[in-house]
């Protein structure tokens, strides 16, 4: 399955590498293909200490559009994913978030943009991991997506780190605490 995805991503990046970008403006949608790995640690461990992995994996595909700007770097946009798990485990899992994303131009030639979004998530099956946490876990779950991607300002292609992460909402959803944590890298195509 990971030689597939890899195959996929580098079929992916040689055919929308050589097109050029005549217009910023027009780049208001993106398709992404990613990868993850389970984390069996919290969020807050993430940030201070190296990460774990477990047997856990997801490859995932988003659609991605801007809803509206606030500014040149600052805008809003929702997105669509489907993530298929396996590993340990074998399920679907499906994602609609809100983003708010703030974009930097690097000597007229680089953009990183940094984004942070949530919104809801429902998987076909429990994961083990959040059973685990807690035997109240459900299907519907919070989800917080914070990402950083990479790219040239003429290139339609980016890199992308995101931290994909499920869980209670301190409580808000379900009684209980419990969490997921999956760390991915992928590839944007923006249009």
């Amino acid at each position: 399955m990971k030689k597939i995805i890899f195959l996929i991503s580098v079929i992916f990046l040689f055919f929308t590498a050589s097109r050029t970008v005549q217009s910023e403006e027009l780049q208001k949608n993106s398709i992404s293909v990613y990868n993850g790995f389970l984390t069996p640690k919290d969020v807050s461990e993430l940030l201070s200490t190296p990460p774990a992995f477990r047997s856990e994996y997801f490859a995932g595909a988003g659609y991605l559009r801007e809803l509206f700007s606030v500014s040149r770097t600052v805008s809003f946009h929702g997105e669509g994913q489907f993530v298929y798990h396996y590993g340990s485990q074998y399920y679907a899992e499906y994602v609609l978030a809100l983003y708010i994303a703030c974009r930097n131009v690097i000597n007229n030639k680089y953009v990183i943009t940094s984004s942070i979004g949530d919104g809801v998530s429902w998987s076909e099956k429990i994961l083990h991991h959040e059973h685990r946490r807690n035997r109240k876990s459900t299907h519907y779950i919070n989800y917080l997506g914070i990402e950083v991607s990479f790219g040239k300002i003429k290139c339609p292609v980016e890199l992308v780190i995101r931290l994909h992460h499920r869980s209670s909402a301190y409580g808000l959803i379900m009684d209980g605490n419990t969490d997921s944590n999956f760390i991915c890298t992928g590839l944007r195509y923006k249009f």
